[in-house]
């Protein structure tokens, strides 16, 4: 019998006797996992599958059917864990399997065609290309008006904002380490168009838009004591910025945003 022990990083599905009709067909894919064990007779009887890496060809199959099921119990770790560490991103991803271009779905915006999510993930909303991105302060200010990213800081915030989805069969790390390898290490917003300081006046959209306009244009600029950080211009300065992006992406990874979640998919982020 496979050794179906939960390790540290594990996912496990239990589920019990159902009167379902999906019942026979829930253990027909449970057997078929390696990882797979059964306890106990009858009413009592218990089926254990154990993920290291979830498969999604055999994990979604088998969660759909199971998921409303009052014996159905998931481990993560080691403890029970509730259904959102499926459920955050099991909708999603069975409505980009149902889009037309599944492969490209993770990185476009549902409400704005412009714009693109670098990290492949539509749920991480704090990842997004944006003026106000809090991941877009992680640096320093240096003498010439240049802002020096910390992108080991940028790159913990990244994984910390995507796992809660890092079971999610699309979330693609080799996209993520690429798209941080072509990041750059330093952008100046008084010499690059395209970008423009963050200030710590009071957080709303209005004003760091405001601010970072008139300071594109060549007015006067925050003093370093105001500044927290970059971002895009504008919706078209992220567009910009991200179109050179994943072309470097492409050119040095051979990745490419419409086949980016065909790579590394049962990597899992953590």
């Amino acid at each position: 019998m496979a050794d179906t022990t939960a390790t540290s990083e594990s996912l496990v599905i239990e589920f019990g006797c159902s009167t379902s009709v999906n019942y026979f067909r829930a253990v027909e894919l449970a057997r078929q996992c390696s990882q797979y064990s059964v306890s106990g007779d009858g009413k009592c009887t218990r089926h254990r599958v154990v993920w290291a890496t979830p498969d999604r060809d055999a994990l979604i199959p088998l969660y759909q059917l199971v998921r409303t099921w009052t014996s159905t119990q998931l481990y993560l770790n080691g403890r029970p864990a509730w259904g959102d560490v499926l459920w955050a991103w099991f909708y999603c991803f069975e409505q980009r399997e149902q889009a037309p271009n599944p492969a490209s779905y993770c990185h476009e915006s549902r409400w704005d065609a412009r714009e693109r999510h670098p990290f492949g993930c539509q749920r991480a909303g704090q990842l997004r290309l944006t003026p106000e991105a809090d991941w877009l302060r992680f640096g320093a200010l240096e003498s010439d008006g240049a802002w020096a990213f910390d992108k080991s800081r940028i790159r913990h915030y990244v994984l910390h904002q995507l796992h809660l989805y890092r079971f999610c069969p699309a979330v693609n790390r080799p996209w993520i380490d690429a798209f941080l390898d072509v990041f750059p290490d330093r952008v100046n917003p008084r010499r690059e168009r395209d970008w423009a300081y963050q200030t710590n006046v009071m957080r709303t959209s209005l004003v760091v838009s405001l601010e970072m306009e008139a300071a594109a244009n060549g007015e006067e600029w925050p003093t370093p004591d105001r500044i927290i950080g970059v971002g895009p211009r504008n919706a078209e300065a992220a567009a910009s910025i991200l179109n050179g992006l994943f072309t470097l992406v492409q050119l040095k990874h051979g990745l490419s945003v419409s086949g980016a979640n065909d790579f590394g998919r049962r990597e899992k982020v953590g």
